[in-house]
């Protein structure tokens, strides 16, 4: 069969059997023309030939002579990952994996819709498998592992606008909503995020952890991996964590020792089951953390005193202590604070700090999150436990404050 291969103002005719390997013909065909095999493609009719197919399955005219275009391979990747030897977040290789026998050669008919597994034919004729599944790679390094598929992060190739600055022309974008095409660009993303962080709005979905929402407001649209996360560098990310950390340890009665930073859940007396959690004042004070997660030391989760048995540290609980043996940071404003508060290194910069919040902020009733008033009316809304409350009264929001203390 009679081919001729077209590359911009060149041209070579070739003859070839159309049994051959697509990708054998291309190899030749840019031997010719002194170019490199792997950033060039066959087209037909403008369509990309499939370089482990043959001839044959293209339902060629073997009595005429057929035109192929050679063009330069544009590499538009779809896919992104998050790579852990790299520390960034590169563009995916996809890879198909045989499932019986292991092999990186399956020939896939059609991807899972969570893109995990993949139906076809494996290309090793001895193995008779159609299932393979389907792995990203790093597009840098293919043999770094492990790689994780930020599965929200596109390229944008329908021109979707960015409902924030409403562009089309981004590049990349993050989706949340595929059936609304809701989407943010990379750098309105990062705003959305930060701001969100600093303003403590994350959201905690139990099965997703805590995370952002649709910024249009849809329903069960959210960044399902924290991994998209890291687009906003590793600062950002430890920051995120630290953040999720502490407002899951308010939100579930957990208790943190003051010693070695080990976390305890508390305990939930029997007949508490099926109601709300047990409050602050209704649960033990005093605690062991117990070894070997733990140091052994005596603590207490309300003024954060803590004893290991050392000759310098006091025998007795500060809530215990007299007025005149009470540090300044351990009065009764501060005890209404969660340990998490006022866990500050004991510096002087950590003291003034303690110092700023028994004078400007008030605790939210239900978590104890010190909270500052800068404006507005007396409603108070808390961005760790969703508690709507009273500045007046630090008490839950009644119909009572909303006439008394709106204003």
């Amino acid at each position: 069969m009679l081919v001729r291969i077209i590359h911009g103002d060149s041209e070579l005719s070739l003859d070839i059997d159309p049994g051959w390997n697509v990708l054998f013909v291309k190899q030749r065909a840019c031997q010719m023309l002194q170019l490199s095999f792997d950033e060039y493609d066959l087209l037909l009719n403008h369509r990309r030939l499939e370089e482990d197919g043959r001839f044959t399955q293209y339902q060629l005219n073997d009595g005429k002579e057929v035109n192929l275009v050679l063009a330069r391979r544009e590499i538009r990747n779809r896919f992104f990952i998050y790579c852990y030897s790299c520390d960034s977040v590169t563009p995916a290789l996809l890879s198909f994996i045989c499932e019986t026998c292991g092999k990186p050669q399956f020939r896939t008919t059609s991807i899972s819709e969570n893109r995990s597994n993949a139906t076809g034919n494996c290309c090793d004729n001895t193995c008779p498998s159609t299932r393979g599944r389907v792995k990203f790679l790093c597009l840098k390094m293919p043999s770094h592992e492990p790689a994780v598929l930020l599965d929200q992060l596109r390229r944008n190739l329908e021109l979707v606008p960015c409902v924030a600055c409403f562009n089309e022309d981004r590049d990349i974008l993050v989706r949340f909503c595929d059936v609304q095409n809701h989407a943010l660009c990379i750098d309105c993303f990062k705003a959305y995020a930060q701001e969100y962080l600093e303003s403590g709005l994350f959201q905690l979905v139990p099965e997703f952890g805590f995370t952002l929402g649709c910024p249009a407001g849809c329903r069960n649209a959210f960044i399902t991996d924290p991994h998209h996360f890291r687009i906003l560098g590793s600062e950002f990310y430890s920051r995120y964590k630290e953040f999720s950390a502490s407002r899951y340890i308010c939100a579930n009665d957990s208790v943190v020792c003051p010693h070695c930073g080990q976390i305890w859940e508390t305990s939930v007396e029997p007949q508490m089951a099926g109601r709300a959690r047990a409050s602050q004042e209704s649960r033990p004070r005093l605690y062991t953390c117990r070894a070997p997660a733990g140091c052994g030391s005596l603590f207490c989760a309300l003024c954060n005193w803590f004893y290991t048995g050392a000759p310098n540290e006091p025998p007795a609980c500060y809530c215990e202590a007299t007025s005149s043996t009470r540090s300044p940071l351990r009065l009764p404003e501060v005890l209404r604070f969660v340990p998490a508060w006022h866990a500050l290194p004991g510096s002087s910069a950590g003291e003034a700090a303690h110092n700023i919040l028994v004078k400007t902020c008030r605790p939210c009733p239900k978590c104890k999150s010190p909270t500052e008033k800068s404006g507005g009316c007396n409603h108070m809304h808390c961005s760790v436990c969703s508690t709507d409350w009273c500045w007046i009264c630090c008490e839950e929001w009644t119909s009572d404050c909303q006439a008394l203390h709106w204003l």
